[in-house]
């Protein structure tokens, strides 16, 4: 497992490129790793390379996300753009995923195929309303 997370500043993003299998363990780490950096740098979008990722997650776990998320304060207003692997093997717990996020009010989580398709999601959309404190 592999999670780098870093704030890119040309792209006002922080990305997280995710290699191999995660557990909830390492993601819940990998989003609060994340999370610090956001209020750092007063940056809430995110970019989730999970191209090479191999989630090894339950599904109550990943429903459990979004009540995670809450607990730590992230802003619901918050953009994340997750980048699939091409093998469709995980596609259903990706979406499932975004489903979960914005059921619970994340209504800005959605799946990509193409990492440029994500890119410029984040880039040229805003959530309605004022920036996230």
């Amino acid at each position: 497992m592999a999670i780098r997370i870093v704030f890119v500043p040309a792209d006002g993003l922080i990305l997280a490129t995710c290699r191999g299998k995660i557990n909830f363990k390492e993601i819940t780490a990998a989003h609060e790793q994340g999370y610090k950096l956001a209020l750092e740098h007063r940056v809430f979008r995110f970019l989730a390379d999970a191209r090479e990722a191999e989630p090894a997650m339950e599904t109550h776990e990943i429903y459990d996300l979004p009540e995670y998320y809450a607990s730590m304060g992230i802003p619901r207003a918050t953009m994340v753009a997750v980048v699939t692997p091409p093998d469709r093997k995980y596609y259903d717990d990706f979406r499932f995923f975004e489903t979960i996020c914005r059921n619970n009010g994340y209504h800005y989580v959605q799946t990509f195929e193409e990492i440029e398709a994500a890119k410029e999601w984040l880039t040229h959309n805003r959530p309605p309303g004022p920036p996230p404190r």
